[in-house]
């Protein structure tokens, strides 16, 4: 292992999501190049590069807003800003560790120089690696947390992985998995009850949408459901449908959400099912986060969320629910 390379890794005190052009259209361009690049040709290179001398000084914010203003007529103001942001993170975050998602796998990188003027493109020289330093593992996309991949779907250029709510887990869980390292903070047997669960919580908070479905299908069959239906996919409703005896089990599943969302799929399955059958079906609305806890509408559905899945885990006697989780995101 690189020890230089691992000890920047280490030290990093932030992260960074950068998508390489529209539709990571500069991606290619970027891994096989050795650099990090971003748009905004109205921008010039010279106010840019007043970033190294003089900092993030007002007089240099105010520089880019001007000019980016002039290309962006009828713009809003936090728009403008939001872009000025971007570019300064671009140009003055040099310890901190830069990420991006392309041909199904996750790539990172640390900047290695300063930027430079390449036509249309600021570029920052950067060598790209998807796999951990230490074990060689590559890195797809469908088998990093979710803390990680929902960074995916920022609709800007840039932002920052995680945030304060956050605890720090994002960035801790990513130096791990760069570095090729478990996460030894997270251990679940040799610890009281209740650290146990906050333990198990973050690992469950690690999982990206398509792992979540995952370990809710795997739930459930500990629960004695069968899954009936394929799982996922283009379903609009439910994410899965279960049985147990003669009962129907019809589960949505979520990563990140909210109130409005439960109460939509109650909604969305009173339209659906006919008041006398009701009673042969029991609705499933299963999250890992959400801003406020969710609330189950007049016992209409039944909901689990960090905690109650968490609990779940830590009374899996057989440990396989806890063993794929640390597999998956641990």
């Amino acid at each position: 292992m690189d020890r230089e390379l691992a000890e920047r890794v280490r030290s990093a005190p932030r992260a960074f999501y950068i998508r390489l052009g529209t539709g990571s259209h500069l991606a290619s361009r970027c891994v096989k190049g050795g650099y990090m690049a971003i748009g905004f040709p109205e921008v010039s290179h010279n106010t840019l590069k007043r970033l190294y001398t003089e900092g993030k000084t007002p007089g240099v914010q105010k520089a880019i807003l001007g000019e980016l203003r002039s290309e962006h007529k009828g713009a809003r103001n936090q728009t403008l800003s939001g872009y000025t942001n971007q570019l300064i993170k671009f140009y003055t975050e040099s310890d901190a560790i830069w990420i991006t998602f392309w041909d199904m796998r996750l790539w990172w990188t640390l900047p290695e120089g300063q930027a430079r003027a390449g036509g249309e493109l600021k570029k920052i020289p950067a060598t790209w690696r998807y796999r951990a330093l230490k074990t060689g593992a590559p890195f797809f996309e469908c088998n990093v947390g979710g803390c990680v991949t929902k960074t995916a779907g920022f609709k800007g250029t840039l932002c920052g992985v995680g945030n304060s709510a956050e605890k720090g887990y994002p960035l801790r869980y990513l130096k791990c998995l760069i570095l090729g390292e478990r996460d030894e903070t997270i251990a679940l047997r040799s610890a009281p009850r209740a650290a146990r669960k906050e333990s198990v919580g973050v690992l469950l908070s690690r999982l990206n949408p398509e792992q979540m479905e995952w370990f809710v299908d795997k739930l459930f069959q500990k629960e004695g459901w069968k899954r009936i239906s394929p799982l996922g996919g283009p379903q609009t409703i439910t994410d899965f449908i279960a049985k147990k005896g003669e009962s129907l089990a019809l589960v949505q599943v979520k990563a990140e959400t909210g109130q409005g969302a439960c109460d939509g799929f109650r909604k969305n399955l009173e339209r659906l099912l006919e008041d006398g059958k009701r009673g042969e079906y029991t609705p499933f609305f299963v999250y890992h986060t959400a801003g406020q806890r969710i609330r189950s509408d007049q016992n209409k559905v039944v909901v689990w969320g960090r905690d109650e899945m968490a609990q779940k885990v830590v009374s899996d006697r057989s440990g396989a629910l806890y063993k794929w989780l640390r597999e998956q995101v641990g």
